[in-house]
């Protein structure tokens, strides 16, 4: 139905591109829709995460869409800040391809391209995750 290319400033692995092409389709079929779509956004959680006992990170993923082309957005990894009845979910990895920029908790901006070894490593263990069967997966679509 739509591709996502290859050439971003990070490897994005052809398995997380899979994933994303994969849960998309589904949800486009499953509503009866595949032409309109202006941007998909996915959410994977963990349904027992919580500050208290902890668990899978939720993170959310945005793709926008443009003639059956995705071109990937962001990639954002939530956490849980604080303690106890003041804790707050919050950005802890963003990982942003449409400025080129990464954020982490505490850290200043930087390049992506910086990064490349870092989000390989957070991308593996995500799709990790995944494979596990930790995370309610849900698709938003713009029209």
């Amino acid at each position: 139905m739509f591709q996502l290319p290859r050439n971003y400033s990070v490897p994005v692995s052809p398995e997380l591109t899979q994933l994303l092409v994969d849960a998309t389709e589904t949800h486009l079929r499953a509503r009866g829709k595949d032409r309109g779509i202006n941007a998909v956004t996915i959410n994977f959680r963990d349904p027992d995460y919580s500050a208290e006992a902890g668990g899978y990170h939720p993170v959310e993923i945005r793709i926008e869409i443009s003639e059956d082309k995705g071109v990937l957005s962001y990639i954002t990894d939530f956490c849980y800040v604080g303690q106890g009845w003041c804790s707050e979910l919050a950005k802890e990895l963003d990982f942003d391809f449409e400025s080129g920029d990464f954020y982490a908790l505490d850290l200043p901006r930087q390049d992506l391209a910086n990064c490349a070894e870092f989000y390989a490593l957070w991308q593996d263990n995500f799709l990790t995750y995944n494979r596990m069967g930790v995370f309610d997966v849900t698709v938003t679509v713009d029209d």
